[in-house]
């Protein structure tokens, strides 16, 4: 699913709905972090405009994190392995409140078939010595900018949606008429709220899902 509004239908929130939806999924078994470090890759780069759990503004500094593996999945009633998937997962971190200072603002998990862990060795690793040269050289500055993008967009509308009352549908569709300015956004709903002349449509926007 590589669409925003598809993705936003898929979004879960609050510990219930999460929790009911992690039952769904069928028992794994991941490779030991400490003795098969190589079968993962992690990516860490920090992100501008998180949305602040203290309230509307222009967003602070969080942190994507990009996590790659693969696991086995097992038959829930005999522990015996089904099937080896591969897995990417992309997290959004932010400052927290009160008790928890880190907060996930998005979670976001893709399966797909297993693909194995070879691309994770490091160029150095695959060749001791290799020769220096500028034509070797690949820049990954824009390396996942349109994921990056899509999670941060799915993050201000959940924070949008949970201000509102709004359902995700029409959180997108505002966000999007104000240009993914969740202040501009929030200024827009607070107009339309108080407007005479939209009571039919204020009537359906304020549907909770």
């Amino acid at each position: 699913v590589v669409q925003l509004h598809p993705r936003i239908q898929r979004l879960r929130r609050g510990i219930k709905e999460i929790e009911q939806s992690l039952q769904l999924l069928p028992p794994t078994r991941h490779p030991d972090l400490d003795n098969e470090r190589m079968k993962y890759s992690f990516d860490c780069t920090p992100i501008p405009g998180v949305p602040s759990p203290h309230g509307p503004s222009s967003g602070v500094g969080g942190l994507k994190v990009d996590l790659r593996g693969s696991f086995e999945e097992l038959d829930k009633t005999t522990g015996v392995k089904t099937a080896t998937r591969s897995f990417d997962r992309t997290l959004i971190l932010g400052p927290g409140a009160g008790q928890f200072p880190v907060r996930i603002v998005s979670d976001m998990l893709m399966l797909r078939a297993h693909g194995g862990h070879e691309a994770f060795k490091s160029e150095v690793e695959a060749t001791p010595n290799p020769p220096i040269s500028t034509a070797n050289v690949v820049s990954t500055s824009t390396a996942g900018i349109q994921p990056e993008e899509e999670a941060r967009k799915a993050a201000i509308a959940s924070e949008v949606s949970n201000a509102t009352g709004m359902k995700m549908e029409w959180t997108a569709a505002l966000l999007a008429e104000s240009g993914w300015d969740a202040q501009a956004a929030l200024e827009r709903f607070k107009d339309a709220r108080v407007s005479l002349h939209l009571p039919r449509l204020m009537q359906i926007l304020l549907t909770v899902s």
